[in-house]
């Protein structure tokens, strides 16, 4: 029902004022929170492969991406080419001084006459380094030797306290459910497909429901993070 302000008391403005406050910044709250969900849906809309992680292959048929422009200074022309820019600082690879393996390449022969070089000088050694990856290796096994005491004094059994992740006999730890949350969510791999990758690559034999469980109490543990702006993102 209208109230006509003209009729109303100085006490009765004010309440009616107090009132209008309170809905202004509900409506105030709404429209901040229509505003975050609007530029994240406008940000998803225009994402492609030139301004975003997705491939080539996902952008619309009818869009074609604008091309990356040079991020050289003073350089407004098309996309640059792939590869080290002119000018930019080199990142080349250093070698190690304490090598994993060394294995020494001699000259066989002399390929003047064909004498033998064994006991030739060395005049010069080429150090040439490979960066290999390592074979898997096993799981690291740790062991929590849980002990239980019985007091002298009182006859109380007291045992001690194992790490929240030690709850049975034998289980993954932190790390291996870190390397499956990485794979599934930050990479956004099939379960069966991690489940492979991390048996290739770092000798773990997780089942897909191990990844499952992984993923979902990742999600439990980051609920207090995933709501930003009165909107609530999922993992």
């Amino acid at each position: 029902m209208a109230v006509d302000p003209l009729l109303c008391s100085r006490e009765e403005l004010l309440v009616l004022l107090a009132g209008q406050t309170v809905v202004i910044e509900g409506l105030e709250a709404q429209i901040e929170n229509l505003q975050a969900v609007v530029a994240e849906l406008r940000r998803r809309l225009d994402a492609d492969s030139s301004n975003s992680s997705r491939p080539p292959s996902s952008d619309s048929p009818f869009k074609r991406p604008s091309p990356k422009t040079s991020g050289m200074p003073g350089d407004e022309g098309p996309a640059r080419k792939q590869g080290k820019q002119r000018g930019a600082a080199g990142k080349n690879r250093r070698q190690v001084d304490n090598p994993d393996e060394t294995i020494s390449v001699e000259p066989g022969a002399c390929s003047g006459r064909g004498a033998g070089l064994a006991d030739a000088p060395l005049l010069r050694i080429f150090r040439r380094q490979v960066f290999e990856a390592s074979p898997p290796p096993p799981p690291r096994v740790i062991q929590y030797d849980v002990a239980e005491r019985r007091c002298r004094c009182c006859g109380q059994v007291n045992e001690g306290q194992a790490p929240t992740f030690a709850t049975g006999r034998v289980q993954w730890g932190p790390g291996v459910s870190a390397r499956a949350v990485l794979a599934t969510i930050g990479h956004h791999l099939p379960y069966g497909r991690a489940a492979v990758l991390l048996a290739t690559l770092a000798g773990l034999a997780v089942s897909t429901g191990f990844l499952v469980n992984a993923r979902r109490r990742a999600a439990i543990l980051l609920d207090p993070f995933m709501v930003r702006g009165g909107v609530r993102w999922s993992v």
